[in-house]
């Protein structure tokens, strides 16, 4: 996994999470405009991007009111310094 291509990831889960309020369940599985949150932590799991999409789950998943899930998710998140 190239830098570049990481930093892509990333980027696309910003931009995601600002329309997070719009269609919660296709940012968790994907779309026609790319891959959801899940796909993300399952390909990139233990990357920054993973970490990421773990904690964009978890609010997806509060948004849903799916507490189960949201608290699994969230668990997974794990804070870094300087981001």
């Amino acid at each position: 996994c190239t830098y570049s291509y990481r930093i892509n990831i990333l980027q696309y889960i910003t931009i995601t999470l600002q329309n997070i309020h719009y269609k919660p369940t296709a940012k968790l599985n994907g779309d026609e405009e790319g891959a959801g949150f899940l796909d993300v932590i399952e390909q990139y799991g233990s990357t920054p991007a993973g970490n990421l999409a773990a904690q964009y789950a978890g609010i997806c998943y509060m948004k849903l009111g799916d507490w189960d899930n949201a608290e699994k998710y969230l668990a997974q998140y794990k804070a870094t310094k300087g981001v």
